[in-house]
């Protein structure tokens, strides 16, 4: 047997593993999420209480152990099967929201980093693939089509500053289609619009103008499929989770986390208790509750010697600069 080719193998396998957690957690937590020791130790936890607390109640409602431990394995498979079910269900859900957003981050970022040329000819791809457009033509500063037979002008404009488009702007375009002789206009923008610029649209007569801001343009976007692709955001989704960092420095900061003393001096306390209830599994729960205490000193101890701030004020400080 080749054992280095094993090994190669097995490494494989490992990174394959890996990878499917993280990008669960990244679908479930819209970022790094729980380490892998972390779940581990959850699910020991869990998983025991969930057997001891089925196995005690069968017990005081049955006349022999046996029938209360079969009992006991056949629930608790069937609640461990509905809860990775659903889930699953949840990841699904939660991955193709994920997914959404960062293409519509992506897009948006893309489109405010156009020149104006570029962005120009992106808006005309954009009437192009509605339904219905024709006789596009390309104006001074906006774009002329026909969607089902109505002409229709079409303003565009790139926020680049993250500014609320003014009233000015539009007063600039609506006179000029005025004068050109159209009855209705849309105006697109990367932006979003001040609620003077609303205002005054609505005070507008004898045109229909229509303002879509930077939410309502990638709605149209994604509609007519001008979104990053798949291949492009499984990209943007593996940045991601390289951003987080590597597993061990993540689990070291978890595990030692000052806060977490309590947590793991509940976890002895419990397995403490569950070697007293089943004595057929008493040293290992003994062995369980040993580490969490080892774990718990670890935790204190570190909590004791780490550095604090020298005030509350002083800690404000350092969380709105950080």
């Amino acid at each position: 047997m080749d054992f280095n080719r094993f090994f190669i193998r097995l490494r494989g396998i490992y990174k394959k593993l890996r990878y499917t957690y993280r990008l669960n957690s990244f679908y479930l937590y819209n970022g790094p999420g729980p380490s892998i020791l972390g779940r581990f130790l959850n699910l020991i936890f869990s998983q025991v209480l969930l057997v001891l607390v089925t196995y005690i109640w069968f017990l005081s409602r049955l006349r022999g152990p046996r029938a209360a431990l079969l009992l006991t394995i056949v629930l608790t498979v069937l609640l461990n099967l509905a809860y990775w079910l659903k889930r699953k269900e949840q990841i699904r859900k939660k991955g193709a929201l994920r997914r959404r957003d960062l293409a519509r981050d992506y897009t948006l970022d893309r489109l405010i980093k156009m020149g104006s040329e570029e962005f120009k000819w992106q808006i005309l791809r954009l009437v192009l693939k509605i339904p219905g457009s024709s006789n596009i033509k390309v104006k001074d500063r906006y774009l002329e089509t026909r969607i089902k037979g109505r002409k229709i002008a079409i303003a565009y404009y790139n926020d680049r500053f993250s500014e609320d488009l003014s009233p000015k702007l539009l007063s600039s375009f609506v006179n000029k289609i005025k004068a050109a002789g159209y009855e209705e206009a849309i105006f697109l923008t990367t932006g979003l619009y001040s609620e003077k610029s609303r205002d005054y649209v609505n005070r507008i007569n004898r045109l229909k103008l229509r303002l879509l801001d930077k939410q309502d343009m990638l709605d149209l976007m994604e509609g007519l499929e001008m979104l990053a692709d798949e291949d492009l955001i499984d990209g943007l989704v593996k940045k991601r989770i390289e951003q987080a960092g590597p597993d061990f420095a993540r689990i070291r900061k978890e595990i030692l986390r000052p806060r977490r003393t309590r947590t793991y001096l509940g976890y002895a306390l419990f397995f403490t208790l569950a070697s007293l209830v089943i004595n057929s599994f008493k040293l290992y729960y003994l062995i369980f509750a040993g580490l969490f205490i080892l774990l718990a000193l670890v935790s204190w101890f570190r909590s004791r010697i780490g550095p604090r701030p020298a005030s509350k004020g002083f800690s404000l400080i350092d969380d709105l600069l950080a």
